[in-house]
């Protein structure tokens, strides 16, 4: 038996807990984000108790969601949320859908009322089990602690949830009878444990996992091709620059693949399909083969729907069609480093033409930059002004478009493209860089309509040790809806960019940031450098004029066709 494993207990519901919590730590919890409750009370405890486990806090059941998704992002490893009944349950349900959608595992430790105190009019109690329906991959309905259900039984059947061929959200509801509290005589429950002797007296999991990597062979016709990288995890990005090696293919490279740091892979998409002579190159290109999950650009999209192809392959690990309506031909359902291509007749590989595309288009952005500091100019200045090995976050809406646009650095990309919403995204960002080293900068940059929707996640970074930046670029509402054909100007800002006036001064000092509000390049990579040197957390706010960005997107497309290689 462990050491720190309990030998007695006030009662059954701190038993069952226990060991609950225990398997999870052999399962490869680290982590365990809890949010206060009363009937949550055994979990929490177990979780407080347990040497290997982290157990972060926070008020709000829906920011702490998001947060394990973002320690579950940088870990690559299951994180466990407690909380506790009721609508808590419910406020989880954006982490929830993230998740799945980006195949992260969440395990979700929902506290219940005991079943007769379920529709019956008891204070806060709903009907849990199911309650997120087809968003988790797994969902276990444990009983009652105070009915002695088999320790066995439990044990098992949450390794066979866990344990599930594609990764995604767990919810394990978990009913409990009061006492809540360890205010009774302990006991031994020796008859309760004794069938699960041998696992108490181990340091293993319930069931070992004989589970292997399975590889998957594909082949292509000999026709010439394009590859085109969408988000990557971490261990497939080697894998596709691997393929694009093999075949002898440009590869155009999502902001979200982390993939642009390499010359050889083209770096703007959006620009580099409006360059002439790139354009007439890719022409010729008779089939396409489409890595990882799903892309940023419209543009690339419609491009890839818009051409006639006598071939396509997607490599996803996503369950179902994960094509946005694209014709795909050949879909081969696994992990990009799972892959194994049988093409014998290599095409002749031009590393040097995705090069000199590059450059010509860095260099076109970098002239045009004529603002003091622009939403564009940020996104294609701050590969220069975070360390290379820093992490990078984008929000959604318009930020991340902006650096699909113009971002070409080494810093690691983070994005919540699952759902694509706005929520959640500064709990998610608190997440990443909560586990990372204290030298190591996290930097999210999003809207000021994302930031307002998250607003009170800005407590979770004082639980950050590591420095954290949150970039705002604050254009006084949702600019994004600038490109859409909404009748008028006045029905434009009344209902869908929701001007509002706002500036995050005062948010800042609220929640104990530094805060700068930078109004050149000079006056931003100081606020940066203060972050770095000084740690902590920082509100970094830019404030630009409304529909700036939409123009300077359009008008670099414009400048784009008139490249010449």
């Amino acid at each position: 038996m462990t050491n720190f494993f309990p030998t007695q207990f006030s009662h059954c519901n701190e038993l069952y807990a226990h060991v609950l919590i225990e398997e999870l730590s052999r399962l490869g919890v680290q982590h365990i984000c809890i949010a206060p409750g009363s009937r949550s009370t055994p979990l929490t405890l177990a979780a407080i108790a347990h040497p290997h486990i982290q157990t972060p806090t926070h008020f709000d059941e829906r920011g702490l969601g998001f947060f394990a998704l973002g320690i579950c992002k940088s870990t690559q490893a299951p994180v466990a949320v407690i909380v506790t009944s009721g609508s808590a349950v419910a406020n989880l349900y954006p982490a929830v859908v993230e998740a799945y959608q980006t195949q992260h595992p969440i395990i979700l430790l929902t506290a219940d009322r005991p079943e007769e105190l379920v529709d019956c009019g008891a204070n806060q109690a709903i009907e849990q089990p199911g309650i997120f329906s087809h968003f988790v991959r797994a969902s276990l309905n444990l009983d009652a602690p105070d009915t002695h259900p088999s320790l066995s039984d439990m044990l098992a059947h949450l390794n066979i949830a866990v344990h599930q061929p594609i990764q995604g959200p767990i919810h394990v509801n978990c009913p409990y009878a009061e006492p809540l509290y360890p205010s009774q005589p302990k006991q031994s429950y020796a008859e309760l444990l004794a069938p699960i002797k041998p696992w108490l007296n181990s340091h293993q999991s319930y069931h070992q996992s004989s589970e292997q990597s399975t590889l998957v062979d594909f082949d292509l016709p000999n026709l010439p091709g394009v590859i085109i990288a969408g988000a990557l995890f971490p261990d497939e990005q080697d894998a596709a620059l691997k393929l694009q090696q093999q075949l002898g293919w440009l590869l155009l490279a999502d902001v979200q693949s982390n993939l642009r740091q390499h010359d050889h892979v083209l770096c703007f998409p959006e620009l580099a399909l409006a360059v002439p002579d790139l354009a007439e190159h890719l022409q010729h290109c008779q089939q396409f083969l489409m890595l990882g999950g799903r892309l940023t650009s419209k543009p690339l999209m419609q491009w890839l729907a818009n051409k006639h192809w006598q071939h396509s392959c997607q490599i996803s690990a996503h369950p179902g069609p994960f094509d946005a309506g694209l014709v795909i031909m050949r879909r081969v359902k696994c992990r990009v480093n799972q892959a194994v291509l049988h093409h014998s007749d290599p095409a002749t590989s031009q590393p040097e033409f995705a090069t000199t595309v590059n450059k010509a288009i860095s260099h076109q952005l970098q002239t045009s930059q004529t603002a003091p500091l622009s939403e564009l100019g940020v996104a294609y200045h701050l590969k220069k002004l975070v360390p290379q090995d820093s992490m990078l976050m984008l929000g959604n809406s318009l930020s991340i478009r902006l650096f699909e646009h113009a971002h070409q650095g080494p810093q690691q990309i983070v994005s919540s493209r699952g759902a694509s919403g706005i929520d959640g995204l500064v709990a998610t960002a608190a997440g990443l860089a909560y586990t990372q080293e204290k030298s190591r900068l996290t930097t999210l940059v999003l809207g000021d309509l994302s930031l307002l929707h998250d607003l009170n996640s800005l407590a979770l970074l004082s639980k950050v040790s590591a420095p954290i930046c949150v970039i705002v670029l604050n254009n006084d509402g949702g600019n994004i809806f600038d490109a859409l054909p909404v009748p008028d100007v006045e029905t434009l800002d009344d209902y869908y960019r929701l001007r509002h006036g706002y500036q995050f001064k005062d948010s800042a000092a609220q929640f104990g940031l530094n805060y700068f509000a930078p109004t050149c390049l000079e006056d931003l990579e100081t606020s940066l450098q203060h972050a770095l040197i000084k740690g902590g957390a920082h509100l970094i706010e830019i404030v630009t004029p409304a529909g700036e960005a939409m123009t300077q997107l359009k008008q670099s497309i414009a400048n784009a066709q008139h490249i010449t290689l």
